[in-house]
């Protein structure tokens, strides 16, 4: 590993900050530094020692310990995916050299890595409607010794015939699919949110992904806004009925509609307010829309007179 790299990975330049806690993120950036170039077991720790009162010596000892290539990558427990499109997912390969150019190809992970990749196959089968689903990654020197605690420490200090090589497994429990079979909604304008239902991307027969209820419920807002309901709240809950099936329901409360006010116009020298006023739709006492309001927006952009509106 080049030294240059090392500079560049430690946080205390960018942040200012020499405290023990800064001191530690370094160690750890460091940790990942050479793990990325496949020193898996790499440990950093950081010692300081004041030398006068405003001069301080910080050292990191490193102990790389030995580089590891990835042979081999897997997947147990998953049945809904198969392994060649959990791999497309993740960004841990197996080193590969492609004899007749000299490229290497992926080859290298670190934990930092291994928990990313955790999380990517979570985005993924929740978004696919697996709500409970949980993973968990595990790297060893070889499929054998994978759930072995301490499996690298221990291959590499017996002499292990491929100590310098490791696989990497990922253990998925899938849960059961979850599909939405309803969106309900109670309070104000049921009727006229059950139309919008079409808008929003938990429609019933949909594969439920709990991160689409806070952002439908924010749709919802802007749509009782486009209405002229601007201090609209709604509260979503998720109900299971019953194994699979999700209720994803929207309470609504509103005070009363908001309407346009008086009209304010400012910056123009030259146009006559006459003219602009003749391009707005909407008047003031009219319910207010916020389609109405862009609309006006844009018909004072096409008059091709203002340099901003």
């Amino acid at each position: 590993v080049k030294p240059g790299g090392l500079i560049e990975a430690l946080t205390l330049f960018e942040s200012g900050s020499y405290d023990d806690i800064e001191l530690e993120q370094s160690a750890r950036e460091l940790e990942h530094h050479y793990q990325r170039n496949g020193y898996f077991q790499a440990r950093v720790r950081h010692e300081r020692t004041r030398l006068g009162q405003d001069d301080e010596k910080i050292v990191f000892r490193i102990a790389r310990g030995p580089k590891f290539k990835v042979r081999g990558v897997d997947f147990s427990g998953n049945t809904a995916f198969d392994d060649e499109a959990l791999a497309d997912v993740i960004e841990t390969r197996p080193y590969t050299m492609w004899s007749w150019t000299g490229l290497v190809s992926g080859g290298y992970v670190t934990t930092l890595q291994l928990r990313q990749d955790e999380d990517r196959l979570l985005d993924h089968y929740r978004s696919a409607g697996f709500p409970d689903v949980r993973v968990r990654g595990e790297a060893a020197p070889d499929w054998q010794a994978l759930g072995r605690s301490g499996a690298l420490a221990a291959a590499h200090g017996t002499g292990f015939h491929h100590a310098n090589d490791i696989v990497a497994r990922f253990y998925v429990r899938e849960g059961r699919r979850a599909v939405v079979r309803a969106v309900e909604f109670e309070g104000a304008f049921r009727t006229l949110l059950q139309g919008a239902i079409p808008e929003l991307q938990l429609r019933p027969g949909q594969p439920f992904d709990e991160v689409w209820v806070a952002k439908d419920a924010k749709k919802v807002v802007n749509l009782l806004s486009e209405a002229g309901y601007l201090y609209a709240e709604v509260a979503s809950e998720v109900e299971r009925p019953t194994p699979g099936a999700v209720v994803v329901r929207y309470r609504v409360r509103w005070n009363a509609p908001a309407r346009f006010g008086e009209i304010f116009v400012r910056g123009n020298f030259r146009t006559r307010l006459a003219t602009i006023l003749a391009e707005m739709e909407f008047a003031p006492g009219d319910p207010f829309d916020i389609a109405r309001l862009e609309r006006s927006e844009e018909n004072l952009r096409r008059l091709g007179v203002f340099k901003s509106v």
